[in-house]
């Protein structure tokens, strides 16, 4: 089974002729399927390039990222993506979806994420996110009322993919999990470099990433590899022997495929 990989497409920003290539690079590879971790849209769009990903012909599993909600509220952009994947049948999305059969050995589940302003510095410094300004959320709230709204989302990340990942090690040795946002400081590239102490608030989950670690120092016998994005710099991260995490590269305007898994 082949698995490709894109994240942080923004077809927002994409002209038709990117989005267009995209699709074609796509469709043309021997993928079977197609994950991609977040960053898809802006809500007011998110529903017709949902339905523009579907055109491509195979499964396509998701999740969202925070830029999906931008324009609207979690609820109406939940609401919307329920009825986008519920109409087409190549289209899931993960956060909802139950453990992903992809071979005997291996399955993929998923959550969108936030980063939980965990790590890092939110007392000296404070970066004001596109998302605190455009998904109505966060809206007037102050820096406090914010971070409360990440940390119970980071929870709610992190108990949902603890859930999944813990059923998945009764069945499946290799577990892949799409999330948004990195769940370790270890995997939070920009430039070659990991995030700092005033951007690692707003580009990590530390929830999700204790409660994968926790999952697996219990099945050390099992394997978890992570696919994210979200920071728009590429790397490799070795968390444990038997949990990596891949962050995915991206470029505003020009939406790229990224490798393709061939799983066992």
């Amino acid at each position: 089974m082949k698995l490709a990989w894109a994240t942080d497409i923004h077809f927002d920003h994409a002209r038709i002729a990117a989005a267009n290539i995209f699709m074609a690079a796509v469709k043309e590879s021997d993928c079977d399927a197609l994950v991609i971790t977040g960053d898809i849209s802006v809500a007011h769009l998110l529903e017709g390039h949902l339905g523009l990903l579907t055109t491509i012909g195979k499964p396509v599993y998701f999740v969202l990222g925070n830029h999906d909600y931008c324009g609207s509220s979690i609820q109406y952009v939940q609401e919307t993506t329920r009825k986008v994947a519920k109409k087409y049948k190549n289209l899931t999305w993960l956060t909802e979806s139950k453990i992903v059969n992809l071979t005997e050995k291996s399955c993929l589940i998923g959550h969108d994420s936030w980063a939980d302003g965990r790590f890092g510095n939110t007392t000296k410094w404070w970066v004001d996110m596109l998302e605190y300004r455009y998904t109505s959320d966060f809206m007037g709230l102050d820096h406090y009322g914010i971070l409360r709204v990440l940390n119970r989302l980071g929870d709610e990340a992190a108990l949902q993919l603890s859930i999944k990942a813990e059923n998945a090690t009764k069945k499946y040795d290799t577990i892949y999990v799409a999330t948004h946002t990195p769940p370790f400081i270890e995997a939070t590239w920009h430039m070659g470099l990991h995030s700092d102490n005033a951007h690692l608030p707003h580009f990590a989950c530390k929830a999700v990433g204790e409660a994968l670690v926790k999952v697996m120092k219990k099945h050390t016998d099992k394997k978890m590899i992570i696919l994210c994005g979200h920071t728009h710099g590429g790397g490799h991260a070795e968390i444990l022997p038997n949990l990596i995490v891949e962050t995915g590269p991206a470029e505003y305007k020009s939406p790229v495929m990224g490798p393709i898994f061939d799983i066992d």
